[in-house]
Order: structure tokens, then C-alpha cells, then sequence
């Protein structure tokens, strides 16, 4: 399950939410994948409505929220998002 978690394409959608993404107060909203970061940007999180992934220094990172089932979509819809990423 959380073995399959590519870091480099979490952060590269880190990156995608928060450039093309909506803002509603403190966090990118984009393609059903909320982004948001602690005020130094060590720590980062990714979440939908059932899971959240929080990404720490040394990219370390720990899923939170939902089934085995549930995180295996995440880490899917993530691979969708960084595949649509142009470049």
C-alpha cells in the first residue's frame, strides 16, 4: 500500500495543486486534491475527502484517513494528475 508512494511525484503534485490550483484560505484546491504546508514549508499535505498524506522533512511521510482501498486511489489520482502535468 503506502510502499507504492512514488515522494518525488508526490511533491511534483504538490507543486501542480499549488500552481494551478484554486486557493480557498490556506490551502490549493485542485482536481479533487487539497495542498497545503506548515508556515516554513517543511511539512506538506496532500488530502481528498478520505485520505490525507503528510510529507515531512527528509521526505519522510505517513498516509492518514481511509482503507487500504481508499489510499491505493489517492496514490492513483496522483499518478493522474502528475501524467496531465505538460512538460
Amino acid at each position: 500500500m503506502a510502499g507504492r508512494l512514488d515522494i518525488r511525484q508526490a511533491l511534483r503534485v504538490f507543486q501542480i495543486v499549488t500552481r494551478h490550483g484554486s486557493r480557498k484560505e490556506h490551502e490549493y484546491h485542485f482536481r479533487g486534491i487539497a495542498a497545503s504546508s506548515d508556515f516554513d514549508g517543511y511539512n506538506l499535505t496532500l488530502r481528498d475527502d478520505v485520505v490525507a498524506l503528510n510529507i515531512y522533512f527528509h521526505n519522510k511521510y505517513a498516509f492518514h484517513g481511509g482503507s487500504s482501498g481508499a489510499v491505493e486511489r489517492f496514490i492513483d489520482r496522483l499518478k493522474s494528475i502528475d501524467s496531465a502535468e505538460p512538460g
